[in-house]
């Protein structure tokens, strides 16, 4: 997570002009928000177990810039407060698109997408999983999340061809 001041203009580039954004770009720009030293903020995060169902809730402050990880299943996104710029990738078909969503809103996230966020405004973003496992937090994210594009690539060629049927897309 990267805090920047000026909203807008990570994902977007110039607010005049439309941008649109490759796998490679998302990954570049990862790989830059990776190296500002002293400029990564933890955010508040809320695990919250109950019959079944693994609830994640992340608070992220207005300007700041969030690098999501890679989902292995669908789930169920909600947005309960503020307004987020995102940058959705799905490694298994190649799209990429760029949304605006505004709280409130409810959505299905489906697997093998990515998403880089930033929130324009405070925002409250709660994503629900199925989940049977113990009701633990240590660990939760690797087990429905790859960390980055290469964690989910060297686990879905090390399965070999076809054996996951999952078709990796520069």
């Amino acid at each position: 997570m990267l805090q920047e001041s000026s909203t807008g203009q990570l994902l977007s580039g110039d607010s005049s002009q439309a941008h649109t954004h490759t796998r490679d770009s998302l990954k570049s720009l990862q790989g830059a928000m990776m190296q500002q030293v002293g400029q990564q903020v933890e955010l508040a995060v809320t695990h919250r177990f109950i019959d079944g169902i693994y609830a994640r809730e992340i608070h992220i402050p207005a300007g700041t810039l969030v690098a999501g990880r890679i989902h292995k299943r669908e789930h169920l996104s909600v947005i309960s407060m503020g307004v987020a710029e995102v940058v959705v990738d799905n490694v298994l078909t190649g799209d990429t698109e760029t949304v605006v969503y505004a709280a409130p809103i409810t959505f299905a996230s489906h697997a093998g997408t990515k998403r880089m966020v930033l929130a324009i405004s405070d925002v409250v973003w709660t994503t629900f999983h199925k989940h049977e496992g113990a009701p633990t937090s240590d660990g939760i994210e690797d087990v429905f999340t790859w960390l980055d594009y290469e964690a989910f690539e060297a686990e879905t060629l090390l399965s070999g061809p076809g054996a996951t049927g999952i078709e990796v897309k520069p």
